[in-house]
């Protein structure tokens, strides 16, 4: 089954979702975008962490250190 993506503002928006839901389910299937959604909002809300010092960056190397620290703390 071929899949398209739609623009649609928020005034065509009912009357197209009206017309797809006249189709039985094994004709049309509404795909939800959500992922998408959410991981723009998950990314928006890291970045206010950032701006406002609740969070930090860390370099790829002590991140390599770190993460060798718990590998070897779960080995033993």
């Amino acid at each position: 089954m071929p899949t398209i993506k739609l623009k649609i503002s928020d005034k065509a928006l009912d009357k197209v979702l009206w017309l797809l839901s006249h189709f039985r389910s094994d004709e049309v299937q509404i795909l939800s975008d959500k992922t998408f959604e959410e991981a723009k909002q998950y990314l928006h809300e890291e970045y206010a962490k950032l701006k406002s010092g609740e969070s930090s960056l860390v370099g790829l190397e002590e991140a390599s250190k770190k993460l060798d620290e718990v590998i070897a703390r779960y080995e033993r």
